[in-house]
Formats: structure tokens, C-alpha cells, sequence
């Protein structure tokens, strides 16, 4: 896991944190069991590897295909969009 991968498993988990701790309140102690813990960092190898291909494609111009703005919303989608009671 690269320095872009970890960036995107580190936001991915204090997001998830908080938003379970807003859910749990401020008395419960919070815990990613292990299995959660590794399918986030699968999801951030992911997300990583399909952002980088993002930012170096070009078309036959040797133009890039996708804006800045595009690459942003990619990876804040994969921060936020998947919630921890998805993971089975």
C-alpha cells in the first residue's frame, strides 16, 4: 500500500468512526473488528489503483479524459459511500 492508498484508508476509516460514533453516542467504546479493518484497506488499494489510472488516462489525442473535479468526487465517494453495516 502506497502513501496515496494509506491517505484514502485513513480518511475511509475516520469517517467511518465518525459516523458510528455519532450513531453509538458518546459513552460507547468504537472497534473495527479485523474483517471490517481489511476490507477497508482492500477498498482503499482499490480506490487508489482505479484513481491513479484515472489521473494519467488520455484519449487517442494524448488529451487526459477526466477533470480534477471528477477525480475529487470519485474519491470522496469512495470515503462516504460505503457504510460500515454494509460489510457482511
Amino acid at each position: 500500500m502506497d502513501s496515496g492508498k494509506q491517505h484514502i484508508f485513513m480518511q475511509r476509516v475516520l469517517f467511518v468512526h465518525g459516523v458510528t460514533k455519532k450513531k453509538a453516542g458518546k459513552a460507547q467504546i468504537l472497534r473495527l473488528p479485523n474483517h471490517v479493518w481489511e476490507l477497508e484497506a482492500d477498498v482503499a488499494c482499490l480506490a487508489g489503483t482505479i484513481l491513479q489510472k484515472m489521473q494519467s488516462f488520455r484519449d487517442p489525442s494524448n488529451l487526459l479524459v477526466f477533470p480534477v473535479e471528477t477525480i475529487k468526487m470519485v474519491m470522496s465517494h469512495f470515503i462516504e459511500g460505503l457504510l460500515e453495516g454494509n460489510h457482511s
